[in-house]
Formats: C-alpha cells, sequence, structure tokens
C-alpha cells in the first residue's frame, strides 16, 4: 500500500515495504479499504458491505435525489462495479439496467458526488477536449466492487478475467487517495491515454509541466 504521507509522484515517495504475494494482494483488494474491514479480520464482506449499501440508499441518496426504483439504482451500482477499470458507455450501462440514458446519466453523477466512483478523464493537450471525451470509471474502494459485482472469494477473482481491471481499480484509487487525503484536488493533474490503436497508458500524472506515465 502507498505511504500517503505526501501525494504520490514517481520518485518522491516510497512505496511501503510489504511481503505480500499476488494472492495477498487480492486478498487486500477483495476486502477493500474500509476501517472495519480493515480492523477486524473476521468482519465479512458481504455482512459489512450489504448493511453499507443499506445505510447508503436510505440515507445519502435520498438525501441527494429521489430514486423511484431502488433496485434499478442498486442493479446500475452493481452495473458500474462491473466495469471497474473501463471507458465509461452510458448507453450500455442503461440497456443493462433498462433505463433512459438520462437517468443512467444522473445516477453516475451521483455515485460520483457521494465518493462512490471516481472518473478518470482522457489526457489531451486542450484541456476544455478532455471533458467531453470517455472517463474511466474507478470504485474507490475496491472492497465494495468485488462485493456488487459478486466476487465472493478473493482466490476467484485472483485467477479471473477481471483480476487485471481490479488490481489497476486498486493501484489508480490508492494514488487518488493520496491526494485527496492532502486535500489536493486530482481534477488537472490525473488522466488516462489511449490512441486510436488501443494502446494505452492506464494513469498519467501531470505535475509543474511534466508528464509521470504508470
Amino acid at each position: 500500500m502507498l505511504l500517503a504521507a505526501v501525494p504520490f509522484l514517481p520518485g518522491r515517495i516510497p512505496m511501503a515495504r510489504s511481503a505480500d504475494t499476488i494472492t495477498g494482494i487480492f486478498e487486500k483488494i477483495y476486502r477493500g479499504g474500509m476501517p472495519p474491514m480493515i480492523t477486524d479480520p473476521d468482519l465479512l464482506p458481504e455482512d459489512y458491505f450489504g448493511a453499507y449499501m443499506q445505510t447508503y440508499l436510505e440515507r445519502d441518496i435520498r438525501d441527494l435525489v429521489a430514486v423511484k426504483d431502488e433496485n434499478k439504482f442498486l442493479k446500475f451500482i452493481s452495473c458500474a462495479a462491473a466495469r471497474s477499470g473501463q471507458e465509461v458507455n452510458l448507453a450500455d450501462m442503461a440497456k443493462d439496467v433498462e433505463i433512459d440514458r438520462k437517468t443512467a446519466d444522473g445516477w453516475l453523477s451521483i455515485l460520483v458526488s457521494s465518493g462512490i466512483v471516481y472518473l478518470l478523464p482522457p489526457y489531451s493537450g486542450n484541456i476544455i477536449k478532455r471533458i467531453v471525451k470517455r472517463p474511466k470509471l474507478y470504485f474507490m474502494d475496491t472492497g465494495l466492487a468485488c462485493y456488487l459485482s459478486l466476487w465472493n472469494n478473493p482466490r476467484a477473482l485472483e485467477l479471473s478475467a477481471v483480476a487485471s481491471a481490479m488490481f489497476e481499480n486498486y493501484v489508480v484509487s490508492e494514488i487518488i487517495k493520496s491526494y485527496a487525503n492532502q486535500g489536493i484536488s486530482t481534477r488537472s493533474r490525473l488522466c488516462y491515454y489511449r490512441d486510436n490503436n488501443g494502446k494505452e497508458i492506464d494513469l498519467m500524472i501531470l505535475e509543474n509541466g511534466k508528464i509521470y506515465p504508470q
């Protein structure tokens, strides 16, 4: 895990020494970073995140906007979790949940404003153009993403087709947190790159006129 005394930047912040194996890392991805999940090793993800989602729906969502169909909203969140580390495609998400695109757009905005989801913009030399292209979607807690996308075993997750996407989500979200913990906005600092041939840099950090690809 990253040390968060200062925001992450290659060469500026050391990585915490860890004896974790890949299997150990996926155990962390599976459990996530919520304090109760870290301090209580006997706490089951399905118990904690089940209660967490119920509280989220009953308190936070109803305070933000009136969601007429909570079951569809929960399905939408699960649909988003299954797309962790992927470009946002609102048309596909709306189709999967059987809602219109405008509703999908509004619900995604709720997930962002409530801190559940982070949208990473694509790189562009023109910052205005950056906001009209598809961002990539990341959950700020991988344990919640695993719960919502129905992964109930870290070993199965490690061996699955989504392992690389969940690992990417884990790394990117930890870097985002290193900025958030210092009260520093990532809006103009973090992005990703993908060209027309599909070549991609998962994360780029823009700092003092320099670009740090990750």
